[in-house]
């Protein structure tokens, strides 16, 4: 089969997505109608032309205009069970979705009002869709580091039932170091949630050594400018980064995929996964971001096998429902194949 078919096909995990990055220029549209309100597009061509961005700071002011339109917990329901819908028509067996919860509480959604939304579209991902979500709450960067403890203390009466399996950190990354939050981190960790950090990609490994040295974390959200430093690739042969290839593009991280340093890092063997992040505002879903990783790199079938392995085996999910996916990716890689 071609490689688009066998990507399609493949079960997958997906470690890194956000709920309001994944909202479409539909549903941005559709709540925008919904609320009488008016968006920096009208139509879905108009946001392609508009999503387009010269750094970061770009893209959280786009995403941040069109996601105003989100105003309560119908909202967030409505757009994770609209998460749930797109998993299953990409084979996604599980997603970690992450939480801008500090943003949605300073334009007027109470934290139990968004994980109440939270929780009746994971279930409802679950039950139409078969997909299982976990949730991973996002401090902001650039908030006060005692309103993220705050938040970090609040989340204990939703952790069951919105499965929240660590607490994450997010936002504008230079001049906001993962270490002014050090206290909410700590907090988190003494809870029993799992830490991990945006870090290495707006900003260089200086933020990826404060992620894991003052912060804590064990998992780093793309850190894909480790490669500037040989040191911290040594140290990341343990740490877990989910990279996602088109998002660095878009932001300019890297000119273009054969530049990207996804393949230098598989190399020297630190595990990532491969993820889409806010695919909507990057024009590319997990699908594509697959596919243009594999056919920069003319990735064998083992590699791509590998890849898909890691996005399970280094989720935060159960073991037990880890082992029935790799049974199952196994199944599907031994049984097809697919020719570049």
């Amino acid at each position: 089969m071609t490689l688009q078919e066998f990507i399609s096909g493949m079960p997958k995990a997906e470690n890194h997505i956000h709920q309001d990055g994944a909202t479409s220029p539909e549903s941005a549209l559709y709540l925008a109608e919904r609320h009488g309100m008016t968006l920096p597009f009208s139509t879905p061509e108009e946001a392609a032309q508009r999503f387009q961005y010269r750094n970061l700071g770009d893209f959280i002011r786009m995403i941040d205009a069109t996601n105003a339109v989100i105003q309560d917990e119908e909202d967030i329901a409505y757009l994770v069970t609209e998460l749930g819908r797109d998993a299953a028509t990409q084979n996604i067996r599980y997603r970690e979705v992450m939480l801008s919860c500090d943003f949605h509480e300073r334009t007027g959604i109470s934290l139990d009002a968004q994980m109440r939304g939270f929780i009746q579209g994971r279930e409802a991902a679950k039950t139409q869709f078969g997909v299982e979500f976990a949730c991973i709450p996002e401090l902001d960067r650039t908030s006060p580091p005692e309103r993220n403890l705050s938040l970090v203390n609040r989340l204990e009466p939703w952790r069951k039932d919105a499965n929240i399996v660590a607490v994450g950190l997010d936002s504008a990354e230079a001049g906001y170091p993962a270490h002014r939050h050090k206290e909410a981190f700590r907090r988190a960790r003494e809870l029993g949630y799992y830490l991990t950090a945006h870090a290495g990609e707006a900003y260089g490994p200086v933020s990826i050594w404060d992620s894991l040295d003052e912060a804590g974390c064990g998992r780093i959200d793309h850190g894909v400018r480790a490669v500037e430093d040989p040191e911290l690739v040594n140290r990341l042969d343990h740490i877990f980064l989910t990279v996602c290839p088109l998002s660095n593009l878009a932001l300019k991280v890297f000119p273009d995929m054969e530049h990207h340093s996804i393949k230098q890092l598989m190399d020297a063997g630190v595990p990532v996964s491969i993820n889409s992040d806010d695919p909507p505002f990057f024009c590319g879903d997990l699908n594509e971001n697959y596919e243009a990783v594999v056919r920069t790199f003319r990735l064998a079938k083992p590699e791509l096998h590998a890849l898909a392995k890691s996005a399970f085996t280094n989720s935060y999910a159960p073991q037990t429902m880890v082992n029935g996916w790799i049974q199952e990716l196994d199944d599907y890689f031994s049984e097809n194949d697919f020719i570049l």
